[in-house]
């Protein structure tokens, strides 16, 4: 049910030609709706790197990771979905510990992560807070190798999850207003030049 709703909210296929594209892309060169998405993955980057450097006796390189999965390219009016994702990470780092703690015999392990990836693209169309809990634990497995993690790398993993998800929403809600501003008034003479060429 979930997978047909959301495929049915979604619009139909773009009809552009590549010419109105190629147009469309030079004309969003000229506003910040066309860099909104870099600058915010920028910053945020920035900011979780010069925070992992000024505490480097914790593990806050899952900062990076954090706000890589979660800064999507358009800014959402209600951020339901960031919502949701910053959920399923917290509770895929959190899952995943608790689960690798018991020492799980290889081939169980290797069975999670086959039952895993094949319900990641399923969940992806249908539910975010799974989405992002099936790829927090995907990708904490993989990295800690199937050993159990240590106390302090469950809780440097939570808390740089919630310290990156602060990078992105914060970002968001600075970005929101301009972006917003430009989409109802896109700069006329601008967007007039780029039709005329």
């Amino acid at each position: 049910l979930g997978y047909s709703s959301t495929a049915a909210a979604e619009p139909p296929a773009s009809t552009a030609t590549a010419a109105q594209k190629w147009a469309r892309w030079r004309r969003l060169l000229w506003q910040l709706a066309g860099w909104q998405y870099t600058l915010r993955l920028v910053i945020c980057l920035l900011l979780a790197t010069l925070i992992r450097h000024a505490w480097p006796e914790h593990h806050f390189l899952w900062v990076l990771l954090t706000v890589a999965l979660l800064m999507e390219r358009q800014i959402e009016t209600v951020p339901i979905k960031t919502t949701q994702r910053v959920v399923g990470t917290a509770l895929g780092v959190l899952l995943t510990a608790l689960f690798l703690l018991h020492w799980p015999p290889a081939a169980l392990l290797v069975g999670l992560l086959a039952l895993l990836a094949a319900a990641r693209p399923v969940a992806r169309n249908g539910n975010y807070l799974l989405y992002s809990l099936i790829q927090t634990m995907i990708i904490v497995i993989i990295l800690d190798g199937g050993r159990a993690p240590e106390t302090g790398l469950l809780w440097d993993r939570l808390i740089a999850t919630l310290i990156g998800a602060g990078l992105v929403i914060g970002c968001n809600l600075i970005f929101r207003p301009f972006v917003a501003a430009q989409a109802a008034d896109p700069a006329p003479g601008k967007a007039g030049s780029a039709r005329r060429a």
